[in-house]
């Protein structure tokens, strides 16, 4: 494989495993567990990849319940929101168009995790925004894809999230817009993605509302941990280690340009996986009467096809 990534050491997974009161015997048998589990729902797919099963019940902090719930919901959003997943493609035309857009590290995330096992994400737009204007499903189809991977393939406590306004434009700034209520609901409520820490940087007071907005849709919880950045971008050092960031921050990582193929590389790699889970999904029909999961996410800001997305 075409990694560049830094997995946690064991003492790392060590620390991981007491916090959540559990080890990888543990985690194992529980994943079994879950795939049996899963085997006998008449409405969900067959999951057999147990790394992935692993995964996602550490990031629901260990709680055989929770991720159960957790996996029904998943693959619940999956059958509603079909027309993203089934057009995900790391070399699709449209995924291409969007890295020129995204810097490499919001494609992928940076290659070290701190000490305490986090892993950093950096959202930064090049000036080659100003060139495309990519689709609302199309950043879906991303983000989407990015957070499957990542929780398929990198075992962490959780994760820091940087957004960097900087290049962003009013046009782009207004598809975010559109799609950010989705893109919260997903990362927060459908995916396990755990958050520790959001840095907003170069924020200007025309996209405050955004900001503002984008509070409004998290849980207290999360949106007391949303930072506005009001040092140098560079001085991020302060809060995350030299050798995390990348040389535009003042770390000693590659800079984005350098990460950029190889976290293309990186995404290509998972081509098959991908191809294999887009059909993984919730058959509808068969979702017992006693499920009290809402197949219509009207609770999760789920309702409807992405593809009806549009921007007044």
């Amino acid at each position: 494989m075409h990694s560049y990534l830094e997995f946690a050491t064991k003492e790392q997974l060590d620390d991981i495993y007491a916090e959540f009161g559990t080890n990888e015997e543990s985690l194992q048998n529980d994943a079994r567990y879950l795939k049996e589990w899963m085997e006998k729902q008449p409405h969900l797919p067959n999951i057999t990849d147990e790394e992935f099963l692993m995964n996602f019940l550490l990031r629901c902090k260990n709680s055989l319940e929770r991720t159960k719930q957790q996996l029904d919901i998943y693959y619940t959003h999956r059958a509603v929101a079909a027309d993203i997943f089934l057009n995900r493609h790391p070399q699709s035309e449209n995924f291409l168009k969007l890295s020129e857009v995204l810097y490499a590290s919001t494609l992928v995330p940076l290659p070290k995790l701190t000490t305490s096992g986090q892993r950093v994400w950096i959202f930064k737009i090049t000036e080659n925004i100003k060139k495309y204007q990519p689709k609302p499903e199309t950043l879906m189809e991303a983000v989407t894809m990015i957070v499957d991977i990542s929780i398929k393939n990198d075992r962490v406590k959780s994760c820091i999230l940087i957004f960097d306004l900087e290049n962003i434009t009013m046009a782009f700034g207004a598809i975010i817009f559109a799609v950010l209520k989705k893109l919260v609901e997903f990362s927060t409520k459908v995916a396990p993605f755990r958050i520790d820490k959001i840095y907003v940087l170069n924020l200007t007071p025309a996209f405050e509302p955004i900001v503002t907005f984008g509070k409004n849709l998290v849980k207290h919880k999360l949106a007391q941990r949303i930072e506005i950045w009001k040092k140098k971008p560079t001085d991020l050092i302060e809060v995350i280690p030299k050798d995390i960031l990348t040389t535009e921050y003042g770390g000693h990582e590659k800079n984005t340009n350098e990460l950029k193929e190889l976290g293309l590389k990186y995404m290509n790699d998972f081509i098959d996986w991908i191809e294999k889970e887009k059909t993984m999904m919730t058959d509808l029909q068969k979702i017992p009467d006693s499920n009290e999961l809402n197949t219509n996410f009207t609770e999760y800001g789920m309702e409807g096809s992405f593809r009806k997305i549009t921007i007044d």
